[in-house]
C-alpha cells in the first residue's frame, strides 16, 4: 500500500505532526487526494528555516513549518489543519490597541 506521504521526506516535528494528523476531516482531504502543488508546498516550506504558513483554498487550510510553530505560540499545533479564520485569527476581544 502506497504511502500518502511519500511525497514528504522531511523529518522534523512539524512532518511528524503533517504525518499523524487526521486530514480527512479538512477541506484538503486525505493528502493522496491532494493536488501536487500543496505536496510541493509543504514539501518545500517544510526545508525552509524561516517561519512559513500557507493557506490552502477556500478556508484557508492551515499547513506550517517548524520555524512558524515557535511564532504560532500557543495556538500550535491546534492551528495546524485549521481554517484559518479559526487558527490563526485572534479574536477583536484578544487584541488590545495602545
Amino acid at each position: 500500500m502506497p504511502d500518502d506521504f511519500d511525497f514528504l521526506a522531511h523529518e522534523g516535528d512539524l512532518a511528524t505532526l503533517i504525518r499523524n494528523f487526521d486530514w480527512a476531516k479538512t477541506s484538503l482531504g486525505p493528502p493522496s487526494n491532494w493536488p501536487q502543488a500543496v505536496r510541493v508546498t509543504t514539501t518545500t516550506i517544510l526545508q525552509s528555516p524561516v517561519p512559513i504558513v500557507t493557506l490552502w483554498g477556500e478556508d484557508g487550510i492551515m499547513i506550517y513549518n517548524d520555524a512558524y510553530s515557535v511564532f504560532a505560540g500557543g495556538r500550535h499545533p491546534d492551528c495546524l489543519g485549521q481554517r484559518f479564520a479559526r487558527g490563526g485569527r485572534r479574536s477583536p476581544s484578544s487584541t488590545t490597541m495602545s
